[in-house]
């Protein structure tokens, strides 16, 4: 069976089932290693020193690049750039392009503190699986992986954080 050019419908599900196949295969990456690091306090506490740590050093003004993972579209889970004054995004960039991310897109790319409320919800929530990684001495959550429902497909979420800077 031959494949499909790059310009047909065919193609195009092709190309967006391998996106959705490495981002799954990210998140797995992502949930392993966070299950190889136990620790004697729950996600509650974890979660509460974390914010205590990002409210103590959270600068007036920040950005960082955010990826998520997720079975999405390429505008969802492409890097992007997300610049917050106080604890309002003010952007969100793609990392690549440049070019601002469309506002029917933008709740994907959550400021530390909505990062935050997403881990909150799922704690709340009772996810399944849920895998966190904090900076430990800034407390931002520097990867989350959700698994709202383990017998569900396609409803694992997963963020990463990197290059957090002061602005």
């Amino acid at each position: 069976m031959r494949s499909a050019p790059h310009g047909t419908i065919r193609g195009t599900i092709r190309r967006r089932r391998r996106r959705r196949l490495a981002a799954v295969a990210w998140a797995a990456v992502v949930l392993a290693a966070g299950a190889a690091c136990g620790d004697a306090t729950g996600p509650r506490d974890e979660l509460s020193d974390a914010r205590a740590r990002w409210r103590a050093s959270r600068p007036d003004a920040y950005a960082f690049t955010l990826q998520v993972g997720c079975f999405c579209i390429a505008e969802v889970t492409s890097p992007v750039i997300v610049e917050v004054h106080g604890t309002t995004v003010v952007s969100r960039r793609y990392e690549a392009t440049g070019e601002p991310v469309d506002a029917r897109w933008a709740a994907a790319f959550p400021s530390v503190d909505g990062l935050f409320e997403v881990i909150e919800s799922a704690v709340a929530g009772g996810a399944d699986r849920l895998h966190t990684e904090y900076d430990p001495t800034r407390g931002f959550p520097r990867e989350i992986f959700v698994d709202y429902y383990e017998n569900m497909a396609d409803d694992e979420m997963a963020y990463v954080v990197r290059d957090l800077r002061a602005l």
